[in-house]
């Protein structure tokens, strides 16, 4: 008969992968509405569109006051993103790395790509934390 061992979680644990889990959207979402819908160039058109009397400078100043709540909360989603890898990293290295070692040559298929997705996410996010304020 065949066991299946269950892995057992702290609350920390929980609490830090939920705070990275909720955190990487709301970037995602910040970041993109940067990019595209909330573009300083798209708000200038629109308000040139509407009103060509003024001029580019204040276009361009009310473009950036109209974003700047957002941004707002994607630099405080990004810092909160940082501690929370930081104090996983920290928590992994004390308690012990919870996921399969990818190289060790004894795993089954199913247990290097688990290990293999874990260190890929854990490298995207470390690159991801290095240029949140590049």
């Amino acid at each position: 008969m065949k066991t299946t061992h269950k892995i057992q979680f702290t609350a920390i644990h929980r609490i830090l992968h939920w705070v990275m889990a909720l955190t990487m959207p709301i970037l995602f979402i910040t970041g993109f509405l940067r990019m595209y819908w909330m573009n300083k160039n798209s708000i200038i058109g629109i308000i040139q569109t509407k009103a060509s009397a003024i001029p580019k400078e204040t276009m361009t100043e009310i473009a950036v006051s109209i974003r700047e709540p957002m941004w707002q909360w994607h630099e405080v989603f990004a810092q909160v993103m940082v501690f929370a890898f930081i104090v996983r990293i920290i928590y992994m290295i004390i308690k012990g790395i919870r996921f399969p070692n990818p190289f060790k040559s004894n795993l089954t298929v199913k247990e290097r790509l688990q290990g293999f997705i874990y260190v890929y996410f854990y490298v995207f996010v470390l690159i991801s934390a290095i240029t949140v304020n590049q």
